[in-house]
C-alpha cells in the first residue's frame, strides 16, 4: 500500500490514511442524515469531504476500549461481550456508509465463507480439489481409499498461536495413512482435499476486471512444495516466480466468481497441474498484491493509483 500512496502522491491524488493501529480519539454519528465526524491524532474528518474509500484490512479503534468490568466479576464475560456487541454493530454502519462512496474493498467480506466460494467456483466451471469436511474416522478412511494423498487445511483461515517463546502458523500439509489410523473415531471439523500434483502454482492480483498474475515454481524446494508460503520472507526469496498471462477461458471464469461472490478485488490461489489443468484453491479478499507487483510486467501500484486519480 506504500507503494500506491507514492504514485499518490506523485500524480497529486489528495489522500488520508488511517492505520489500524491509530485510535479514533472522537466519533460523532447521526443516522438521520448519514453525517459523521472522526478525530484521530490530527486529523479531522467529515464524511462529506470523502469522494472515495480504500479498505484494506483491520478495523478502526475507538478509545476508550471495552472496560474490564471488574467491578462485576460476575457479570464480566456476558458484559464484555454486549459492549464488543455494540462496538462491532457500529463498525459495521461505519464501514457501510463509507463503501457508499467509490470504494475499493468491503469490510464485511474481510473474511469470506471458503466453503461457500469452493461452491460457487464449482458454479461457474472452475475446478477444485476434491474436498471433504468430517469428523468421522470412517469418513477420512474411505475419502482415502479413493485419494490415497491428502491433505489437510484450516477452513476458516491460517490460525496464529505466539507467545514469548513459540510461534506457530498453519499451513496446508500433507496427512498420512499412519497419522489417520492414530485418530480417534470421532475428532474435530476438518477439511481435507485430494492432493492434486503441482507443476506449478499461480497468484494472481485480481483488480475490477483486470488480472495480473506470477507463476510460483514451488516445487523447486523441499520446503514449499506442499505450500510455497512457508517461511515467506526466507526460503521463497529463492523459489522462481515469472509474470503469468492469464488464458482467456481463465480469466472469464475467474471474473464469474468474483461477480458471484460480490468481490472487486482480491488475490486468486490456483493450482496447475501435469497435465495443465488449473484448480483454484481460495481468495484472499482483502487483495494481498504485494508480491505480485514485485513479479509484474506491469506497473501495479501505478495502476491502482490512476484508478483513484480518475475518480
Amino acid at each position: 500500500m506504500s507503494y500506491v500512496i507514492q504514485w499518490l502522491a506523485h500524480l497529486d491524488v489528495p489522500f488520508i490514511r488511517i492505520n489500524e493501529d491509530e485510535t479514533i480519539n472522537g466519533l460523532a454519528v447521526y443516522p438521520d442524515t448519514s453525517s459523521v465526524r472522526i478525530e484521530t491524532g490530527n486529523k479531522n474528518l467529515d464524511i462529506e469531504d470523502i469522494s472515495q474509500f480504500w479498505y484494506r484490512r483491520g478495523r478502526l479503534m475507538t478509545k476508550p476500549a471495552i472496560p474490564n468490568c471488574e467491578s462485576y466479576p460476575a457479570l464480566k464475560k456476558d458484559l464484555n461481550k454486549s459492549l464488543s456487541n455494540e462496538r462491532t454493530t457500529f463498525h459495521n454502519y461505519l464501514y457501510h456508509l463509507l463503501e457508499q462512496k467509490k470504494s475499493i474493498g468491503a469490510y464485511e467480506l474481510r473474511r469470506l465463507n471458503k466453503l461457500k466460494v469452493l461452491t460457487s467456483a464449482t458454479k461457474v466451471g472452475l475446478k477444485i480439489p476434491e474436498t471433504l469436511i468430517t469428523n468421522k474416522k470412517s469418513e477420512l478412511l474411505t475419502f482415502v481409499e479413493k485419494h490415497p494423498n491428502i491433505i489437510v487445511k484450516p477452513i476458516h483461515e491460517m490460525v496464529r498461536m505466539e507467545d514469548d517463546n513459540y510461534n506457530i502458523l498453519t499451513y496446508t500439509s500433507s496427512y498420512s495413512k499412519e497419522q489417520i489410523d492414530k485418530l480417534d473415531d470421532q475428532f474435530f471439523l476438518s477439511l481435507v482435499q485430494n492432493a492434486i500434483p503441482k507443476k506449478y502454482e499461480i497468484r494472481i492480483f485480481y483488480w475490477y476486471g483486470k488480472m495480473f498474475g506470477n507463476a510460483i515454481f514451488s516445487q523447486s524446494k523441499t520446503q514449499t512444495k506442499e505450500d510455497w508460503r512457508v517461511n515467506i520472507n526466507d526460503e521463497v526469496k529463492d523459489v522462481r516466480r515469472v509474470p503469468f498471462s492469464v488464458p482467456t477461458a481463465l480469466n472469464v471464469k475467474l471474473k464469474l466468481l468474483m461477480k458471484e461472490i460480490g468481490l472487486k478485488t482480491g488475490s486468486i490461489d490456483m493450482i496447475v497441474s501435469p497435465e495443465k489443468e488449473f484448480y483454484f484453491l481460495e481468495v484472499n479478499p482483502v487483495g494481498q498484491f504485494g508480491m505480485t507487483a514485485s513479479v509484474s510486467n506491469e506497473n501495479v501500484f501505478k495502476h491502482i493509483a490512476e484508478y483513484f486519480k480518475n475518480g
